[in-house]
């Protein structure tokens, strides 16, 4: 054999071990998104037993370990999770946004 064959043989060899390690990124990427998302539904829930369960994004971020982004991540992939914008004390509309459990949220009648 001369090198070009060996070269072909390997480039067929890494085009197959890219894809194998492409599939194996995508399960732990949407494994960890599930993982998350169950972590702040559970917080929830059990902040929800405690008082009224409402809770702000440095909150979350502090207890559950997550970024901010993580947090909108998980609140919009879940069915459980209720978000809206906060008011002020003023009763002025704020750029707070709260997040509560609620198992009836997104369920149609």
């Amino acid at each position: 054999m001369d090198w070009v064959s060996w070269l072909s043989i390997a480039a067929n060899i890494a085009q197959a071990l890219t894809g194998v390690l492409a599939a194996i990124a995508a399960i732990l990427i949407w494994s960890q998104k599930g993982i998350r998302r169950r972590r702040f539904e559970g917080y929830l829930e059990k902040a929800k037993l405690n008082d009224a369960g409402v809770r702000r994004i440095p909150h979350l971020m502090a207890h559950c370990y997550m970024t901010e982004a993580q947090i909108f991540e998980a609140a919009l992939g879940s069915k459980k999770i209720k978000a809206w914008v906060g008011c002020d004390e003023d009763g002025i509309e704020g750029e707070k946004v709260l997040f509560s459990f609620d198992k009836r949220a997104f369920k149609s009648n």
